[in-house]
């Protein structure tokens, strides 16, 4: 009699031993499906989120060419109040040279 087992009792091992490798090939594939299945989403999120900040770098570039807008044309509108002050400073000084003058002449006029 030797100690190896008999011829049936070393396949039910390997079958047994072939059905757990199976069992842990088949929860292996499983896990890979369901682990690409995540990775699909999570790559269409990628592209959705990729896709909101192009749109937001796109509204912050409008935003900051508006504020550049805005920033030029309160600039421009300063200047034209200020050109506008002068000019009205001026228009009434010289108006009072004017009526200062014209009372000269009429004070010449009269002496």
């Amino acid at each position: 009699m030797s100690n190896s087992l008999p011829l049936e009792t070393l396949n039910q091992r390997y079958q047994k031993r072939l059905t757990s490798l199976d069992s842990e090939v088949l929860n292996l594939v499983k896990n890979v499906e369901h682990l690409e299945i995540k990775l699909e989403e999570t790559k269409r999120t990628l592209h959705v989120k990729e896709s909101q900040i192009r749109q937001l770098e796109s509204t912050i570039s409008f935003s900051e060419r508006g504020i550049a807008e805005m920033e030029d044309i309160f600039q421009q509108k300063i200047k034209a109040e200020i050109e506008h002050l002068t000019f009205s400073r001026s228009v009434e000084s010289l108006k009072r040279k004017i009526k200062l003058i014209e009372e000269e002449k009429a004070l010449a006029r009269s002496s």
